[in-house]
């Protein structure tokens, strides 16, 4: 899909969504404050894509009319037929009714997940200024940024597939605000805007999308730069090079690392995982004794986050030991391909970073990929047995985040590995 088209959609979507929000909160005119909310706090919901294809698959199996459904889940038919079309999102409550009175044995009520809690006066305050966005405050934007903290953690337990349709609604509205917004909020309102499409890009990183990924981190760069933020700004030309990573372009992806690397002002975090992704990729193109080096910065820095007193940028907050232990572990993995040595290394390192995670993100897509090459390290020091269990437990974080790219790391670690994926 192209870049236009693809915007458009996302607007469409934006639309309907903000629509579903007004209505939900009962804004009106006539009040003296358009922020008095009506209804108490609410979670929002995070829709998988492939609700509206299975509600309607089970409808039919059933045999029920679309009047027949409404009946037993007191709505309208209009509504089931828009939630079948993708033309409405269904509330937590509503899919589990819907669930019920289609005997679906959770599995409907499980492509609903709650979203990130908001208030009901930010409900209404951001339904407001998505009807007006010239009308953006301090408060809507304080509003926006404390949404997406919870949409980043919410993407840390259920996955990005998930997630993504709520934040593309989420994107459009403050692509409108940006297009609105004039001193003395807008650089408040453009620093704000390019953390969402900075996490937009990486969603769209991890659902396989590298076009829509590489449209919305440009979008992220422009803005930051805009505003001047230098954190930012290394974190996406750091993404600019994984994505080229994820597409095997190893000169890319090295250049723009290095980059990222060269403001020495830069997030100590950000700079440790840089360093760790320059190692791998000077590891694939045979630069051993760089990549040493660079894994041997990477582990300095690391250690240096731990001491780092200054403010931690809002999207950095997974930076943690376990996560460096990690990605140190990923450079020992791949170095290992021409010297089994570091195939143990690897192998403790990626275990104990795993076991280090939250509860929450152990079985977050993300996590998948560092079990992969945890799989692969087990491999190259001979435990198939363990490799094989390991690619499983990537199967079944895969069949339940819905993870495309997941999906196609298994059979391809595998292959690689001389493994079996039918485990």
């Amino acid at each position: 899909m192209s870049s236009n088209r693809w915007r458009r959609s996302e607007h469409v979507a934006y639309r309907q969504s903000t629509a579903g929000a007004e209505a939900d909160v009962g804004w009106s005119a006539a009040r003296s404050s358009p922020w008095e909310p009506t209804v108490p706090s609410r979670p929002r919901a995070a829709v998988d894509p492939r609700f509206p294809a299975e509600l309607r698959h089970l409808r039919l199996v059933r045999g029920l009319s679309l009047r027949a459904l409404a009946g037993l889940v007191y709505q309208g038919k209009s509504l089931i037929h828009e939630l079948e079309t993708g033309r409405a999102q269904p509330a937590v409550d509503l899919a589990g009714r819907l669930d019920t009175a289609l005997e679906a044995g959770g599995a409907l009520a499980r492509l609903v997940q709650p979203g990130p809690e908001t208030s009901a006066e930010d409900e209404a305050r951001l339904a407001y200024v998505a009807r007006c966005p010239r009308r953006v405050d301090s408060t809507a934007i304080d509003a926006l940024a404390a949404l997406l903290v919870g949409y980043r953690r919410l993407e840390d337990s259920i996955g990005a597939v998930a997630v993504l349709p709520s934040v593309a609604s989420q994107l459009a509205l403050v692509t409108d605000m940006v297009g609105e917004a004039r001193d003395p909020l807008r650089p408040r309102l453009v620093d704000v805007a390019a953390q969402w499409a900075q996490f937009a890009g990486w969603l769209h990183i991890a659902d396989a999308e590298p076009a829509a990924a590489r449209t919305w981190l440009a979008q992220a760069l422009e803005w930051a730069t805009e505003t001047g933020n230098s954190d930012l700004i290394g974190t996406v030309l750091s993404f600019r090079g994984y994505l080229a990573e994820e597409l095997g372009a190893w000169g890319p992806m090295i250049g723009l690392t290095r980059v990222s690397l060269r403001d020495p002002f830069v997030f100590v975090g950000q700079r440790a995982y840089d360093q760790f992704q320059l190692a791998r990729g000077l590891a694939r193109v045979g630069d051993r004794t760089g990549a040493a080096d660079a894994l041997a910065a990477g582990h300095d820095l690391a250690l240096a986050t731990t001491a780092h007193s200054d403010p931690v940028p809002p999207w950095h907050y997974y930076r943690s030991p376990a996560f460096f232990a990690l990605e140190g572990g990923v450079v020992h993995s791949v170095l290992a391909h021409d010297h089994a040595g570091h195939g143990e290394q690897a192998a403790r390192l990626l275990t104990t970073g795993l076991e280090g995670l939250p509860a929450e993100s152990q079985s977050a897509d993300w996590a998948g990929v560092y079990l992969c090459h945890l799989a692969a390290a087990y491999a190259r020091i001979g435990d198939a047995q363990a490799a094989e269990e390991t690619l499983a437990r990537v199967r079944a974080i895969a069949d339940s985040t819905r993870s495309p790219r997941l999906a196609a790391r298994v059979p391809a670690v595998a292959r690689r590995m001389r493994l079996s994926a039918d485990t």
